[in-house]
C-alpha cells in the first residue's frame, strides 16, 4: 500500500514536472519570439539611424553650399556698391563739366554779343 502511495506521489510529481517543463518551453518560445521581434526592431532602428545620418550629411552639404552662395552674393553686392559709387562720382563730375561748359559758352556768347553791339555802335 505504501508503494502504491509512493508511486502515486511520484506520478503526481512527474505530472507536475511535465507541466512545468511544458510551461518553461512555452515561455522559452515566447522569449525567442520576443527576441526576434526586438532584433527586427533593432534592425529597423539601425536602418533609420543610417538614413538620418545620410539626411544630416545632405543637409550639412546644402548648408555649406548656401553659405558659399551667400558669401558670393555678399561679394557681388560689395562690387556692385563700389561700381555704383564710381558711377555716381562720374555722374557728378559730368554734371560739373557740363555746368562749366555752359558757363563758358554763355561767356563766349556774351562776349560775341558785346562785340557785335560795339561794332554796331561804331558803325552808327
Amino acid at each position: 500500500d505504501s508503494i502504491t502511495q509512493e508511486r502515486a506521489q511520484l506520478e503526481a510529481k512527474f505530472e507536475i514536472a511535465n507541466k512545468v517543463m511544458v510551461d518553461v518551453r512555452s515561455q522559452l518560445l515566447k522569449a525567442e519570439e520576443e527576441k526576434m521581434q526586438l532584433q527586427a526592431q533593432l534592425s529597423d532602428a539601425q536602418q533609420e539611424l543610417v538614413s538620418l545620418k545620410e539626411e544630416r550629411c545632405r543637409a550639412d552639404e546644402e548648408k555649406k553650399v548656401a553659405e558659399r552662395k551667400a558669401e558670393e552674393t555678399e561679394q557681388q553686392l560689395a562690387v556692385l556698391q563700389e561700381d555704383r559709387a564710381r558711377l555716381e562720382s562720374l555722374v557728378e563730375n559730368l554734371k560739373q563739366e557740363r555746368s562749366r561748359a555752359i558757363e563758358e559758352k554763355q561767356a563766349m556768347l556774351k562776349a560775341h554779343a558785346d562785340a557785335l553791339q560795339e561794332q554796331q555802335d561804331l558803325s552808327e
